[in-house]
């Protein structure tokens, strides 16, 4: 505990640590570790003889039905060693009902008694803010078998696994069967068994028994009951509750007082970020550039202000501020009419298909003025080609004749073959007639969470694209194509993609909206300068994100020792 002490304002620096140090409190509590014994205290041995003895008389007296005897606790299933006076027991040992809500979807109303599910309980605390209602018939019919009052545990089962909160108002109400309730013989117990369940180590238990898939998991309620819990003294129970509560309210002012210093980073590099975008070519671009990179540490503390400084970077390239202009560079409407006239022979020897004009770019697409000897285009004017894969899946292997690329394998740092399927020579071959990607092509995710990460191809074999992936051709001798990737990383570029997604009912961008995208194209010789000078930058954010990374991962290996260290050692802590 002292190594906590000593390295506090190191480690415990992120809502992330103090989420660490909120589990390191319970996880110590349930260990017997937080506050002191007393011999005094009445053991738990005698209160689980009380609550037996309980049981006992409600089954007899037909309040609650008997249910299956539950198996004794073997030396093997526990995990620690108990205080003296504590005892362990069986969650089911404690409770007189565990069940979950209504199996079937109730008819809901404008307002009535309201019906939770997990996303009212999942936020550790009862929501009634964003509740859906039935009518009182329906919740009468429904607390038959499952009615959940004050000083009951609610859990979530499916999903937010394991969450668990105490009734605490006798409001009325349904729920739901992703909601499981767990009555218990003594309501005093309510409190301890709530701190409990949120614990790492009743966590650990639920991890044993969860199933179902990687979208939605679930706890069987044939399980809970045999959950294995650390009963203490109902003194000593008390005593941990408040404990715990002081500990939680001064790790919630903790959390509280980073997020406001977080929050007041973040507007220090908006500001700082903002400021740089609105620098002009020359003396005051070059200081406020150079004022960031001499402060990067200070100004740059985490990955997200990082990434703010890239896309300050690319926003300045695309403006035309980031290097020098220079008069005797061939001006980019030039070089437009260059590509033009390339494309008309490359049509002429049917090498490439005519195409629909695109329609002139408005003043409204035009966000900003551009420096002189730039020009606005659409992408399909600098291209010779764009296209997507295949849309229709053909069947793949895990070894085959030639790579079936999908979005998944579509990288900023270039096509990832590790998680690759192939196809078959027959089908590649009718794929590649029309989407024939070479080494040197720019490749665009187009569907899916990822679309608009583009990559330049550097793979020397034939490939197979499946339509998730756009194919962007162009001629190498008037564009790069680096240039075009870190238009396609620019926040003006990945606006407009977000912009033309709105209203289709999955992310998807189309073919002919890629066409349509608007770029700003400087001269050629200038392209070339933007990119060596965004190399150098970007370098640099990259060496800062490294080093951010290696931070975090020496600091998150000294939390987690000195949270190992302060979990297992003997001694009462925190008391």
């Amino acid at each position: 505990m002292s190594t906590l002490l000593k390295h506090f304002d190191t480690i415990i620096n992120t809502p992330e640590s103090v989420k660490a140090l909120e589990d390191l409190i319970l996880d110590t509590a349930v260990k017997g570790k937080l506050v002191s014994q007393n011999s005094n205290d009445e053991p738990a041995s005698l209160l689980m003889e009380k609550i037996l003895e309980e049981k006992k008389l409600l089954i007899e007296e037909k309040k609650i039905k008997k249910e299956k005897i539950l198996p004794p606790i073997s030396e093997e299933e526990k995990p620690y060693e108990l205080p003296k006076g504590w005892e362990w027991v069986r969650l089911g040992s404690l409770s007189k009902q565990i069940t979950d809500g209504a199996h079937k979807t109730p008819n809901y109303i404008n307002s009535g008694v309201p019906f939770l599910s997990v996303k009212n309980i999942s936020k550790g605390y009862m929501d009634f803010s964003n509740v859906k209602y039935i009518d009182e018939k329906e919740h009468l019919e429904l607390i038959k078998r499952c009615k959940p009052e004050k000083d009951d545990i609610l859990f979530c089962r499916i999903g937010t696994l394991g969450k668990a909160i105490r009734i605490n108002v006798d409001t009325q109400f349904s729920i739901f069967v992703s909601v499981g309730l767990i009555k218990l013989i003594k309501q005093s117990t309510a409190k301890y068994i709530e701190l409990l369940m949120q614990s790492p180590y009743f966590y650990s238990q639920i991890e044993k028994v969860k199933v179902g898939g990687s979208h939605t998991n679930k706890i069987n309620l044939r399980d809970v009951p045999n959950f294995i819990i650390p009963l203490p003294p109902f003194a000593e129970q008390k005593r941990i509750i408040e404990k715990v509560s002081q500990l939680m309210s001064f790790c919630e002012e903790l959390k509280k007082r980073l997020e406001k210093k977080q929050k007041i980073e973040d507007r220090v590099n908006m500001s700082t970020f903002a400021s740089l975008e609105k620098s002009t070519v020359g003396e005051e671009l070059q200081g406020n550039l150079q004022f960031i990179i001499s402060n990067l540490h200070s100004i740059c503390t985490n990955k997200k202000h990082v990434q703010q400084l890239r896309n300050a970077i690319l926003s300045l390239a695309m403006k035309g501020k980031l290097v020098k202009q220079d008069k005797n560079d061939e001006p980019a409407s030039v070089l437009i009419e260059k590509v033009k006239q390339g494309k008309e022979q490359l049509i002429k020897e049917k090498k490439i298909k005519k195409e629909k004009p695109l329609s002139e770019i408005t003043e409204e697409e035009k966000p900003f003025e551009l420096s002189k000897g730039w020009e606005w285009v659409r992408l399909s004017d600098i291209t010779l080609k764009i296209v997507d894969g295949t849309h229709h899946s053909p069947k793949s292997f895990t070894k085959g004749d030639y790579l079936y690329i999908t979005a998944k394998n579509i990288k900023n740092e270039g096509v990832d073959t590790s998680n690759v399927t192939y196809v078959t020579a027959d089908i590649h071959q009718e794929i590649y007639s029309r989407c024939n990607v070479e080494k040197g092509d720019i490749l665009l995710i187009k569907d899916g969470a990822t679309t608009g990460i583009a990559t330049i191809n550097q793979l020397d074999q034939q490939f197979s694209l499946l339509s998730s992936v756009g194919l962007i051709k162009t001629p190498s001798s008037f564009i790069s194509n680096q240039y075009l990737i870190y238009c396609f990383r620019s926040p003006f570029l990945q606006k407009q993609i977000k912009e033309l997604m709105k209203g289709s009912a999955i992310t998807r961008i189309t073919i002919q909206k890629i066409k349509n995208l608007v770029i700003p194209l400087p001269p050629l010789n200038e392209q070339k300068r933007i990119i060596e000078k965004v190399n150098q930058l970007i370098l640099l954010c990259d060496e800062l994100e490294r080093n951010l990374q290696e931070s975090k991962q020496k600091n998150d290996r000294l939390l987690k020792s000195v949270l190992q260290e302060a979990s297992t050692v003997k001694e009462k802590v925190l008391s």
